[in-house]
């Protein structure tokens, strides 16, 4: 799954706190457009954990979807506006 492999690049080639000259995650507020600023452990922190939750985003989106068309479908359950 592309998430499991962007984790995975991320874990491979960043490391929490060694920071590889040219490669740190860090943002500058005013920087090419950035408004806050954050250290690299911090934006790996956040970046570890978005992708982590997208990833259960997309784990659990059939189930998602289907649970909506069961609810929609239903002969018990009514929809007015």
């Amino acid at each position: 799954m592309p998430i499991d492999r962007a984790i995975e690049y991320l874990r491979r080639y960043f490391h929490l706190t060694v920071v590889a000259p040219h490669y740190s995650l860090s943002i500058w507020a005013s920087v090419d457009g950035a408004r806050l600023t954050h250290g690299h452990k911090r934006q790996y922190h956040f970046a570890l954990q978005s992708l982590t939750l997208w990833r259960e985003i997309v784990d659990n989106m059939f189930r998602l979807w289907h649970t909506a068309e069961e609810d929609l479908l239903s002969g018990t359950v009514t929809y007015s506006l």
